[in-house]
């Protein structure tokens, strides 16, 4: 089934919405709930729903340039690149919230995962661009289906295999194996003469 581009905004705001609504309930049963904790973790989810919303809204913006046709989708990596900066950061100050009770003493240094995961995701992207000859992702899946049913194709075969061409297949690959140790230990060898 192919999904539309307002079907996934549709998507991505029906559940802010519904995160907000869960987020007010809590709010409200602050005062009914004598937990410190509770009312701790409430606060939190306060002060990180402006993240929340612009994570939200990078979101959609990433569906909507994965969902287009080369050149268009062309910053579909950038703005994937760029919400996994917002997520790492929400991931950062759920750790400092956490090691708040906690009190270790293990400090992340947050700045190289930055660069890193922000380089990782951007290249894959640009590989997934290349990959799908630049069409999107929908399409792609459509045509080629997805993964697991291409894995299912492929499982199934014409010719049964028996358990005994499996341990065949085990006994070779050792044996090749322990033949190019040998090898390697051995040095080269030198050349019979006759």
């Amino acid at each position: 089934m192919r999904k539309s581009v307002p079907w996934h905004i549709l998507w991505h705001v029906s559940g802010f919405l519904f995160f907000l609504v869960l987020l007010a309930i809590g709010n409200f049963l602050i005062p009914f709930v004598n937990s410190s904790i509770y009312a701790n973790v409430i606060r939190f989810l306060n002060a990180n729903v402006l993240l929340f919303l612009v994570m939200m809204v990078i979101g959609i913006v990433n569906e909507v340039f994965w969902s287009l046709y080369f050149p268009l989708n062309i910053l579909a990596p950038l703005a994937s690149a760029i919400l996994s900066i917002f997520i790492i950061t929400f991931f950062h100050r759920v750790w400092i919230f956490v090691n708040s009770y906690v009190h270790s003493n293990v400090s992340l240094v947050i700045a190289p995962f930055y660069v890193i995961v922000f380089l990782i995701v951007l290249v894959a992207g640009y590989i997934t661009i290349l990959a799908r000859h630049g069409k999107p992702r929908n399409v792609w899946e459509e045509e080629h289906g997805r993964w697991h049913e291409w894995g299912m194709r492929h499982m199934r075969r014409k010719t049964k295999v028996e358990w005994e061409d499996v341990g065949d297949e085990f006994r070779l690959a050792l044996y090749n194996l322990g033949k190019n140790i040998n090898e390697a230990l051995a040095g080269p060898r030198k050349p019979k003469r006759k």
